[in-house]
C-alpha cells in the first residue's frame, strides 16, 4: 500500500460532515453551557428512540406520533427561538410545556382518543389542545421553513370554514370550528395523519442514515470517484458536478443539501476551468434537484408516495430508475456539448486523487457496504424502516471498524455529531408535515380535489395531455413555495384523482405529479436549487435558472413520455423496456445537441429544429417514431459531418496553395 492510499484509508473519520446538518448542528453552539447539554442529549434520545422503534417495530399511531412531534417541535423552540442569534426566549420555553402536555394529552389518553375518534363528543380540553397544535405546528413551520406553507394552511381553515360563502363551484356547508378542531387533533385525518406518519418512521431512518455515512467519510469518496471518472473529459469540471451530485443524491434526497456539498467543490472547479460562472451554477443545481429522483434513497416525497399508493418502497424505486437515467444522461450529454463547443479543458491532473487512493478497499467500503445492505433489503421486500436500519448498522460497523485503533475515540465522536445533525434536521421537517397535513385534512373534508378536478377536466375538454399540461402547471406553481414534499403532498391530494380518472394507473398520475413537484427547484420565479447554486457560483440567479432548464429540459419531458408509454416505467417486457432505454438515451443526447447548440460543431437554427424533434420522435416509445428520429438526426449528422470535411479539405487545399 502507498503511503498516500494509507493515509486516505486512515483519515476517513476526519472528513467533514454534509454542509447542511453541520450547520444545523452548530445551533446547539449558540445556547448557554447547561440548556446546550440538556438540548444535546434530547437530540440523541430522539435518534434512539426512532432506531429502538425501527427494531421492534413503530408503537400505535397515536403514542409514536405524539413521542416524534413533542420531541421535533421542543427541539425547534429551543434552536430556533425568538431572541437575536436563534436563542429562545421565555415564551419558547412556554410553548415547549405546551407543546408536551398536548403530546402527553394523545399519547396517555391515547384508548380515550381513539373511542371519540368513532364516537362521543370531545372534551373542551381536547379542543383547547387542538386548537394550540394548529397555532404552534404554523409557527414552527414560519420559523424553519418560511412563511409560505404555513400561510397557504391558514389559507385553506379560512377555506373550511366560509365555504358557505363562497359562490360557485368552490363553494361547499362549511365547518365549524368545534369540527376542524376535532378532526385536526383527534382523527389520523389531522395533524397525526400519512405525512407525519411517513416523517416519524421511514424519513426518520433515512435522515439517520445520510447523516451517519456523510460523517464516516463517505462523501470524500464520492468526491475522489467523481473527480477520477469525469476530471479526465473535455470540461471534466461539469462531469464531475453531475456524477458526483447523482451520487450523492443516491444517499441525501434532497436538493439544497446537495447543492451545498457538491457545489461547494464543484463549482469553482468549474469555474476555474472558464466555465460561464451562470453555466456552472445550473449544473450544479440541476444534477442536485435530480438526486430526489435518483434510487435508492430518492426525495423524502417518494417515501409519502409509497404510502399514498400503499406499495413498498421498492415497487416506486424500481419504476423510477429508468427516468432518473434519462435525466442524469441529458445533463452528461449537455455538459460534453457545451464543453467541446468553448474548447473547455479537463481537470488538471494534480487535482485528481491516484487511483490507489480512490479505490482504496477502505474508502470504497465506507460508501459500498451500507448502499449494498440499504439496496439488499430493499429489493427482498422487507419493511422499510427495518432496511434502513440494517443499512446504518453496516454503516457504522464500518465507520468505526475501519482505520487505526487510536482513532476509534474520534469516530466515536463524530458519529455523535452525525446524531445531532440528523435529529436538528429531522426536527426541521416535522412541522413541514404538520402544515402539509392541514392542507390534506381541509382537501380532503371539503371535497375541494374533486372540485378542482372537474375544473381541470373542462378546461382540458377531456383531453389529456391538455389536463397533464395543466396538472404539470399547478404542481410546479406549489413548489415555487412550498419544499417537495409539501409541494408533491398537497398535488397529490388535489390532482392525482384527476389524473386516474382519466384514465392513467395510479403509479403513472402520483410519479408525474412528483416528477414537477421536484422540478419546481429550478423552475423561475421561486428556485430553491437555483438561489443556492447562484449564491455559490456569484452569478444572477435568472441566467442560472435559464440555463438549468435548458439543462434539465429531459426532467420536464420524460414525465408526459412515462404517461403515454408505461414501459419507461418499467411496466413491459424485458426487450421493451430494453428498447426504451436505448432510443430514450439516444433521445436525451440529441436533444442535448439541440439544447446547447453543438453536434459536431456549432449548429445552425434549422439543424438545432431538426434534432429537437428527432429527439421528441425518440423519446417516443413506438418503432416507427424511433426509426424516423433516428433517421432525422442521422441526416443532421450526416450534413455536419460533410461540412466538417468540406472545411477541413479547403483549409488543406489553401494550405498547399
Amino acid at each position: 500500500m502507498t503511503k498516500s492510499a494509507a493515509q486516505g484509508a486512515s483519515d476517513h473519520d476526519l472528513d467533514a460532515v454534509d454542509t447542511e446538518e453541520s450547520g444545523l448542528r452548530d445551533r446547539f453552539f449558540h445556547l448557554p453551557p447547561v440548556l446546550q447539554w440538556v438540548t444535546r442529549l434530547t437530540a440523541l434520545a430522539f435518534v434512539l428512540f426512532h432506531i429502538t422503534t425501527a427494531w421492534v417495530g413503530a408503537l400505535p399511531n397515536f403514542i409514536h406520533r405524539g413521542i416524534h412531534v413533542g420531541i421535533a417541535l421542543s427541539l425547534v423552540y429551543v434552536l430556533f427561538g425568538a431572541r437575536r442569534g436563534g436563542r429562545p426566549a421565555w415564551h419558547d420555553y412556554l410553548s415547549i410545556i405546551v407543546v408536551i402536555v398536548i403530546c402527553l394529552n394523545v399519547i396517555i389518553d391515547y384508548e380515550r382518543i381513539v373511542e371519540i375518534g368513532t364516537m362521543g363528543e370531545p372534551p373542551l380540553r381536547d379542543l383547547i389542545l387542538g386548537a394550540m397544535l394548529v397555532v404552534i405546528s404554523l409557527e414552527t413551520g414560519r420559523r424553519t421553513i418560511g412563511p409560505f406553507l404555513p400561510m397557504l394552511g391558514i389559507l385553506f381553515l379560512l377555506y373550511a370554514y366560509f365555504g358557505p360563502y363562497i359562490p360557485g363551484l368552490l363553494g361547499h356547508k362549511g365547518f365549524s370550528v368545534k369540527t376542524l378542531l376535532e378532526i385536526s387533533y383527534l382523527t389520523t385525518r389531522g395533524m397525526w395523519g400519512l405525512v407525519t406518519a411517513v416523517i416519524a418512521t421511514v424519513i426518520a431512518m433515512f435522515i439517520i442514515f445520510g447523516a451517519t455515512i456523510a460523517a464516516s467519510g463517505a462523501g470524500n469518496s464520492l468526491k475522489g470517484i467523481s473527480l477520477w471518472v469525469g476530471g479526465r473529459m473535455v470540461g471534466g469540471g461539469a462531469y464531475v458536478a453531475v456524477i458526483a451530485s447523482s451520487l450523492f443524491g443516491t444517499i441525501s434526497g434532497s436538493t439544497v443539501s446537495n447543492v451545498v456539498a457538491t457545489g461547494s467543490f464543484t463549482i469553482p472547479m468549474m469555474k476555474g476551468l472558464g466555465y460561464n460562472r451562470s453555466f456552472a451554477g445550473a449544473v450544479e443545481a440541476t444534477a442536485s434537484t435530480g438526486g430526489q429522483l435518483m434510487p435508492p434513497v430518492m426525495g423524502a416525497a417518494a417515501f409519502i408516495m409509497a404510502e399514498y399508493l400503499g406499495v413498498p418502497y421498492r415497487d416506486v424505486m424500481l419504476p423510477a430508475l429508468l427516468p432518473a437515467l434519462l435525466y442524469y444522461a441529458g445533463a452528461f450529454f449537455a455538459v460534453r456539448f457545451y464543453a467541446q463547443k468553448h474548447h473547455l479543458p479537463p481537470v488538471p491532473p494534480e487535482q485528481v486523487e491516484r487511483t490507489a487512493v480512490v479505490f482504496h478497499p477502505f474508502r470504497l467500503l465506507l460508501l459500498a457496504v451500507p448502499l449494498a445492505t440499504l439496496i439488499h433489503f430493499l429489493l427482498a421486500g422487507i419493511d422499510t424502516s427495518r432496511a434502513v436500519l440494517y443499512a446504518l448498522l453496516a454503516a457504522v460497523i464500518t465507520h468505526l471498524g475501519l482505520g487505526p485503533l487510536r482513532q476509534l475515540k474520534e469516530r466515536l465522536v463524530v458519529l455523535w455529531h452525525s446524531m445531532e445533525g440528523a435529529a436538528v434536521a429531522l426536527a426541521v421537517i416535522t412541522p413541514l408535515a404538520l402544515c402539509a397535513q392541514i392542507v390534506v385534512m381541509v382537501v380532503g373534508t371539503t371535497g375541494i380535489g374533486i372540485k378542482l378536478s372537474e375544473t381541470i377536466i373542462s378546461l382540458s375538454h377531456g383531453n389529456l395531455p391538455l389536463a397533464l399540461g395543466l396538472a404539470a402547471i399547478v404542481a410546479i406553481v406549489l413548489g415555487m413555495g412550498l419544499p417537495t414534499p409539501a409541494a408533491y403532498v398537497v398535488a397529490a391530494a388535489v390532482l392525482a384523482p384527476t389524473l386516474t380518472g382519466m384514465g392513467l394507473t395510479e403509479l403513472s398520475a402520483h410519479m408525474f405529479l412528483f416528477y414537477f413537484a421536484v422540478m419546481s427547484a429550478i423552475t423561475p420565479p421561486v428556485c430553491a436549487a437555483v438561489y443556492v447554486a447562484a449564491n455559490v457560483a456569484n452569478a444572477p440567479w435568472l441566467t442560472v435558472a435559464r440555463y438549468a432548464m435548458a439543462l434539465a429540459l429531459p426532467g420536464l419531458i420524460v414525465p408526459f413520455l412515462f404517461v403515454s408509454s408505461p414501459v419507461f416505467l418499467a411496466e413491459g417486457s424485458t426487450l421493451e423496456i430494453a428498447r426504451a432505454s436505448l432510443t430514450g438515451l439516444f433521445g436525451v443526447a440529441v436533444l442535448a445537441a439541440s439544447t446547447m447548440g453543438f453536434l459536431l460543431r456549432p449548429t445552425t437554427a434549422w439543424e438545432r429544429i431538426a434534432l429537437a424533434i428527432a429527439a421528441l420522435l425518440l423519446l417516443e416509445a413506438g418503432w416507427l417514431t424511433d426509426v424516423i428520429g433516428v433517421c432525422v438526426a442521422g441526416l443532421a449528422f450526416f450534413v455536419q459531418w460533410t461540412g466538417l470535411r468540406a472545411a477541413a479539405d479547403q483549409a488543406t487545399s489553401g494550405g498547399k496553395d
